[in-house]
C-alpha cells in the first residue's frame, strides 16, 4: 500500500491509519468494503484498549468518500463548521457523516497521531521538522553527587518509564531493569538517545531505593505514534508499578485528547499515579503554529497525555522556582518542578564526540521532561508499598502545596515543588 508524504506541522499523524472502537470495527470494515469498495484494509486489534488500528489507502478512500457525499447531500446538511476538504481529515469527517446517515449513529474514530519526546528546550517537538538546535551541555566533571547510590526513600517502589532505549550508566547500576531491546547498545548514539538515562538519573536522585522499569518507545528520530504508546502504557502500567513517568507529547487541532492515549490511561489501576511532561511549546513562535491557530493558543495548547484528567501534568521552573518561557502557562498544568539547567546521568559518547567522564557521562539539560522525572521521583520517595499507593502519595504532595503559602506559577493555578537537586 503506497504511503502518502509524512504529515508535518504541530499536529502530525500517520497518513494511512485510523483508530476505531472495537465494537464499531466490523461495521466500519463492511462499509469500506461493501459501500465504498476501496482496496481491502488491514487491521490490528487490542482487547486491552478496546480499540483497533485500521490501515488503508487514504487517497483512494478519499475519492470514494467524495463520490458518496455527492450522492447524499443530506449527509452534510446542518454542518456548523466548514468541513475539511482533503486528506485523512476529510476521510474521517466523511465516514462519520455517511455512517450516521446509514446507521443512525457516529462511530468512534480517530487519527493515529505521532508522539515525540518533550526532552529539552532545544528540541522543537511541536515544529514542522523537529530540528535539534541546542544539545545538552556536557559537563567536564561529575557534579557533587555520590559515586554509589545509598539505600533510602523508594525502597520496594517500582517506577515505569516509556522513553528511548536506556544507556546503562554506572551510577544507575542496580536501579533499573528492562528487556535486552530496551538497552542502548549502539556505538554512536545521537544526543536524543541519552534521554532515558537522564530521566532515570533524576528519578533515582529523589528515590534512590526505587527500581525503574524501562520500555523502549521512541528511537533515534524521536518519534513513535499513539497506538504504540497506548500499548506500552497498558502493558507497563499493568505490571504492578507505583508510578508511571511519560516524557513524550502530541497535540491535536481541536484540543481534544487522542483516542488511543485517553483509552490507555483509562484502563490503568487508579492507585497508579501517571506523571507526564507538559511539553516545551510555551515559547513557540509564529512560524511554528498550526493553520488558523493564534500564537497565544499555540503556546497554551494542551499536550497529551499530560492534559488528561487522570494524569499529573508537570511544568518547569528554574532553580529559583520562577517561571520559564518554554513551559506552557496554561490551567491544565498541575504542578511544577525545576526543569532548567538540570544535571543528570548522560551518555559517555555522542556521535563522534567523546564525553567520557570517570566511566560515565553527566550533562545539564532543560525541559519539562526533566521536571516530570523529578516529580515522579518525589512521588516514589513517598510511596510505602502495601500502605501508601502512588496516587495517595501524589494527593498528599498536592495537598501540602495547596496548604502552603507558595504562589501559583503564572496562570497555571499550580505551585512549584521544592526538591533536593544536584545543582546546575
Amino acid at each position: 500500500m503506497p504511503k502518502q508524504q509524512v504529515v508535518t506541522g504541530p499536529f502530525r499523524h500517520e497518513p494511512d491509519e485510523m483508530v476505531v472502537a472495537l465494537p464499531h470495527l466490523n461495521l466500519l470494515m463492511q462499509y469500506l468494503r461493501n459501500v465504498l469498495k476501496v482496496p481491502p484494509p488491514s487491521h490490528t486489534t487490542s482487547a486491552e484498549l478496546g480499540l483497533a488500528l485500521v490501515r488503508f489507502n487514504t487517497e483512494k478512500t478519499l475519492t470514494q468518500i467524495n463520490i458518496e457525499l455527492a450522492k447524499h447531500p443530506e449527509a452534510t446538511d446542518g454542518a456548523t463548521r466548514q468541513p475539511p476538504t482533503e486528506g485523512l481529515d476529510r476521510v474521517l469527517w466523511g465516514l462519520r457523516q455517511l455512517m450516521q446517515l446509514e446507521n443512525g449513529f457516529i462511530p468512534t474514530l480517530g487519527k493515529n497521531r505521532l508522539v515525540g519526546l518533550a526532552e529539552g528546550v532545544g528540541w522543537v517537538i511541536h515544529g514542522n521538522t523537529g530540528t535539534a538546535v541546542d544539545d545538552p551541555k556536557v559537563l567536564t566533571g561529575q557534579p557533587g553527587v555520590p559515586s554509589v547510590r545509598s539505600a533510602g526513600p523508594g525502597a520496594g517502589v517500582r517506577v515505569g518509564i516509556l522513553d528511548t532505549q536506556l544507556y546503562a550508566h554506572p551510577w544507575l547500576d542496580g536501579g533499573w531493569s528492562g528487556r535486552y531491546s530496551d538497552r542502548l547498545m549502539r556505538a554512536n548514539p545521537n544526543f536524543v538517545e541519552g534521554h532515558a538515562a537522564f530521566v532515570a538519573g533524576l528519578i533515582l536522585s529523589q528515590a534512590p531505593g526505587a527500581m525503574i522499569e524501562t520500555r523502549h518507545l521512541l528511537g533515534r528520530k524521536n518519534t513513535s505514534n499513539c497506538w504504540n504508546a497506548a500499548l506500552g502504557i497498558v502493558e507497563l502500567g499493568r505490571s504492578g508499578l507505583d508510578v508511571l513517568n511519560l516524557s513524550f507529547a502530541c497535540y491535536t487541532e481541536d484540543g481534544e485528547p487522542p483516542l488511543a492515549l485517553a483509552r490507555a490511561v483509562d484502563r490503568l489501576d487508579p492507585n497508579l499515579v501517571v506523571v507526564a511532561a507538559a511539553g516545551n511549546h510555551g515559547a513557540v513562535t509564529q512560524q511554528r503554529i498550526g493553520e488558523d491557530e493564534s500564537l497565544e493558543a499555540a503556546q497554551r495548547r494542551p499536550a497529551w497525555p499530560a492534559a488528561l484528567d487522570d494524569v499529573i501534568a508537570v511544568g518547569a521552573v528554574d532553580h529559583s522556582l520562577a517561571q520559564v518561557d518554554f513551559s506552557p502557562d496554561a490551567p491544565w498544568v498541575d504542578i511544577h518542578a525545576v526543569g532548567k539547567d538540570v544535571v543528570s546521568t548522560y551518555l559517555p559518547k555522542v556521535g563522534r564526540k567523546s564525553f567520557l567522564v570517570d566511566g560515565g557521562g553527566w550533562a545539564s539539560w532543560s525541559g519539562t521532561s526533566f521536571a516530570s522525572a523529578l516529580v515522579s521521583g518525589a512521588v516514589a520517595s513517598a510511596v510505602d508499598p502495601g500502605r501508601v499507593s502512588g496516587a495517595e502519595a501524589m494527593r498528599d504532595i498536592l495537598g501540602a502545596l495547596d496548604r502552603s503559602r507558595k504562589k501559583d506559577i503564572g496562570r497555571t493555578q499550580a505551585k512549584a515543588l521544592p526538591l533536593r537537586l544536584w545543582g546546575p
